[in-house]
């Protein structure tokens, strides 16, 4: 029998073509051998390209999955993020956008009687009574929670509980701040309501 290798571009055995015994019994020429070396390459090459175009198609087909999970993913937050009870904003924290609300929902343009462009135009730094911008200051930027008082859109103030959350990318690191906005006037009709004492961590002092 002859036997030819067939190696792809790595230079890794992918098989062995194998001739039988001619039926003249005679040995191979070296035409023969050379033209068998030839098909040996171009199958190896064939076998390659094709397991190449498999392999694409398989990670064509998972990044497509996760492109899906992703946008699912995705839609998800934006539908909490929109339409929840809870006032939320985005803050972003680099690039030209840095320091930036990018995003507010309507719980938090409902809460502080403000339009939707006017608080993104707006940082919260812009909203916070005079007395409590040093508080503010220090959570900023940073994961954290303050107690203090917003501007409404007729002048008075809000009492609310800012909870900032640091959203990081796992590629880029932090990219914004999420901030839950806690109406504690309605916390504390709450408590005045209902039985108990209420939670001295959730008591603000009135100025």
């Amino acid at each position: 029998m002859l036997f030819a290798p067939m190696y792809n571009a790595d230079g890794d055995l992918m098989g062995v073509l194998s001739v039988n015994r001619p039926r003249s019994g005679k040995r191979p020429g070296e035409w023969t051998r050379e033209t068998l070396e030839r098909f040996a390459l171009q199958a190896s090459l064939t076998i390659g390209n094709a397991r190449l175009r498999a392999e694409i198609r398989r990670t064509l087909s998972r990044l497509e999955r996760e492109h899906e999970a992703l946008r699912s993913s995705e839609e998800s937050f934006r539908q909490a993020f929109e339409y929840g009870p809870t006032a939320m904003a985005i803050t972003e924290l680099h690039g030209d956008a840095a320091g930036q609300r990018t995003r507010v929902n309507d719980a938090l343009c409902r809460l502080l009687g403000q339009p939707r462009s006017a608080l993104r135009q707006q940082g919260f730094a812009d909203l916070v009574h005079p007395d409590d911008l040093e508080l503010f200051q220090r959570i900023s930027a940073e994961a954290g929670r303050a107690d203090l008082r917003l501007t409404r859109r007729d002048g008075g103030y809000q009492r609310v509980r800012l909870r900032n959350s640091i959203v990081a990318d796992a590629a880029e690191g932090p990219r914004f701040l999420m901030t839950v906005v806690e109406d504690m006037d309605e916390w504390k009709r709450g408590q005045l309501g209902g039985p108990g004492t209420p939670d001295p961590d959730h008591t603000m002092n009135r100025q």
